[in-house]
């Protein structure tokens, strides 16, 4: 009798009972899994990644390609660090990693810090006539340092620096190490300008190397600065591209693919054709004014990504039974029925719980389930904001960072 699983479900669900590992299969097909990033709407595929760690899934994989924050994430699995998801609300959330004010004029930013200024001197206890009179000269040459600061500042709206370099490394700190040397390969799929196609970092020779990786696929044009020199390519998002790397990791023989959204399927397959036609109005506005500095032109012209992100997500839910027609490969995507308010800019903590809690939901049951690793009491399944910090997983010894 033909079983009601998808191929990609069968493949894991012998891989767990058989306990095999990645880089000694006898079974003769390479398992990816792909992995959506989104900016702070990443928390949904990161609380993905952490469920299937939890249900002892991670080494039934061959590979993680991870697109922008996915692949921050995907880094994190790759170590066996499920308390990796906590950098999204305990440290990206405090103005020190997204500051979008940053994208306005140098004019507007000047202003907005005197307004602010102006309005804490209204707020203060008055001063005497004497201590007014004694400060009007320093508060005047403070201010107009700060001001000249405003209309020069070169901070990027998106701190990718602080991320790796601080929160990966001293925060929440990665296990660099165990990236570099994992059985089962983290892929990060970035844009080249030079090539004008998405490409994939792997075998990475050192933390440094790796963290210069994670920072290309995420580094949104302008958003978080100019291009990144890596293994000597002009590297931006993957999202230019390939913001969900199914293509990459069919090309990199994968034969089944189970794929972590970060995204529910009407944001873009299942949305209306007005909807559709407004988001492309959208993305082109941005594109011409956030995202339009010279070296991106050739990069808009080429890329279709818009056009085959709604390709992807048209075939997506459809392919459950059928996939293969579509990509060469067993590809089996998993929705979040809901973002619960998150979204890529998104630094308010209750939404974003509520994006990581719908992510376990949907992973308990659209694999949990089906494979027998859960009960049927969908009660519980990650309806809580908070999961509990016992069950996060390894938290073994963690190597230096770059």
């Amino acid at each position: 009798m033909q079983s009601s699983l998808h191929p990609t479900l069968e493949l894991i669900r012998a891989r767990h009972s058989e306990r095999s590992l990645p880089g000694a299969r006898r079974d003769g097909y390479k398992l990816g899994l792909v992995v959506e990033g989104g900016g702070m709407q990443g928390i949904i595929s990161a609380a993905m990644l952490m469920q299937l760690s939890v249900m002892g899934l991670r080494n039934s994989f061959d590979a993680v390609y991870g697109a922008s924050a996915g692949a921050i994430s995907g880094a994190y699995f790759v170590a066996g660090q499920n308390q990796g998801i906590n950098v999204y609300t305990d440290n990206l959330c405090c103005g020190r990693f997204l500051d979008l004010t940053s994208l306005l004029p140098p004019s507007i930013r000047a202003w907005n810090l005197y307004v602010s200024k102006d309005q804490r001197t209204l707020t203060s206890a008055a001063p005497t006539t004497s201590q007014a009179a004694a400060a009007t000269s320093t508060s005047v040459s403070a201010m107009n340092t700060e001001l000249a600061a405003a209309t020069t500042a070169t901070r990027p709206a998106m701190d990718l620096a602080y991320l790796l370099h601080n929160v990966m490394v001293h925060d929440n700190p990665l296990d660099w190490e165990a990236v570099i040397t994992s059985s089962l390969p983290l892929k990060v799929v970035a844009s080249s300008l030079d090539e004008l196609r998405p490409i994939i970092l792997d075998n990475f020779t050192s933390p440094e190397d790796l963290a210069e990786c994670l920072y290309a696929s995420a580094n949104v044009p302008e958003v978080a600065g100019p291009p990144r020199m890596v293994r000597g390519q002009r590297l931006v998002d993957a999202a230019v591209f390939e913001p969900i790397p199914v293509q990459s990791a069919v090309q990199d023989g994968c034969t089944h693919v189970l794929v972590l959204c970060a995204r529910p399927a009407s944001s873009a397959g299942g949305a209306t054709p007005v909807a559709k036609v407004a988001k492309k109005v959208l993305v082109a506005a941005v594109k011409r004014t956030v995202m339009s500095p010279d070296y991106m032109l050739d990069a808009w012209k080429t890329s279709s990504s818009d056009e085959d992100d709604d390709a992807l997500y048209d075939s997506l839910p459809s392919v459950r039974n059928a996939s293969f027609e579509r990509f060469g490969a067993h590809v089996l995507p998993l929705f979040p029925e809901t973002t619960g308010g998150a979204h890529p800019v998104c630094v308010e903590v209750p939404k974003l719980l509520a994006g990581k809690a719908e992510g376990v939901r949907v992973v308990k049951q659209e694999v949990g389930l089906p494979l027998g690793l859960l009960s049927n009491d969908l009660s519980t399944m990650g309806l809580s904001s908070h999961l509990s910090k016992q069950s996060d997983g390894y938290q073994g010894n963690v190597s230096p960072g770059p």
